[in-house]
Formats: C-alpha cells, structure tokens, sequence
C-alpha cells in the first residue's frame, strides 16, 4: 500500500513503468511526478550527470 512516485528525464520511461505496474501487476497507489527531472534542475538551477 505504500506510494510509488515515479519520474525520468522527460516522462516517457516513468510513463511506461507506471502502466505496467497500473495495468499488468495491479498497484494501485502510483503516481508520475509530472515536472520529470528537468523541472527540478531548472527550477533548482542544477545540472544532470550524463548516467544518473
């Protein structure tokens, strides 16, 4: 029952992972954090590390 918060460099992998744990292995409590992690480097004025 815990939260499951997903997110990726622009939402297509975080998307793909939610549907399969959503729709094939029925977890009910996931979530995609919408602003991926381009918002947090521009908002934090940060930089990502190719691999990370």
């Amino acid at each position: 029952n815990k939260e499951i918060i997903l997110y990726c460099g622009v939402g297509g992998y975080a998307s793909s992972v939610w549907f399969a744990l959503t729709q094939i292995l029925d977890y009910k409590n996931v979530k995609i954090y919408d602003g991926a992690a381009q918002e947090w480097v521009i908002e934090n004025e940060m930089e990502l590390s190719p691999g990370l």
